[in-house]
């Protein structure tokens, strides 16, 4: 008989430092992976930053705006609320315009989007956009154009002294 075929045969150990290694990778991955989806800890809240500027948008762009969000309010900026009365941005039972508050500080901190136009998209809109720049947590934009460029655009109006008849 062989002698060699009675050798035992070693099996090959796999080394307990890999085995160890393995597990904290694993152990490490599970831990981070519980913190993003909550499980060990709340996780981080979405903090709001406040608006630090304003930007202009066309009167497409608003109107698109308009239809596709819930969260904005459309401030009509033209110096006499005469020209509000007489007709302004909106369509009976979605969105209407409003005239700026009497104090400023009605909107700020909101989380909402503002829509600001005057009557030529200049300085009545942009003068009111700067007034809450740092006080607001949504966008501050005004149309551009203003509400003659809404108008050209046939886009939705309201004429207060005609649906009181």
């Amino acid at each position: 008989m062989n002698q060699e075929q009675f050798k035992p045969v070693k099996k090959k150990k796999t080394p307990i430092l890999f085995i160890f290694v393995v597990i904290i990778i694993i152990a490490g991955a599970a831990v981070v992976l519980g913190f993003q989806l909550g499980i060990f800890g709340e996780p981080e809240p979405y903090v709001p930053v406040l608006a630090s500027s304003f930007s202009s948008i066309t009167a497409e762009e608003a109107y698109d705006l308009i239809n596709t969000s819930s969260q904005y309010i459309i401030i009509d900026s033209r110096p006499c609320p005469c020209k509000y009365n007489t007709e302004h941005i909106g369509l009976n039972g979605s969105f209407e315009a409003t005239l700026p508050p009497d104090n400023d500080s009605e909107l700020y901190n909101l989380t909402i989007d503002l829509i600001i136009y005057d009557a030529y998209g200049n300085l009545d809109a942009t003068n009111y956009c700067e007034r809450f720049i740092n006080h607001i947590y949504g966008k501050i934009c005004y149309i551009e154009g203003g509400f003659s460029s809404w108008k050209n655009n046939s886009f939705p109006t309201i004429r207060p002294e005609s649906s009181d008849n």
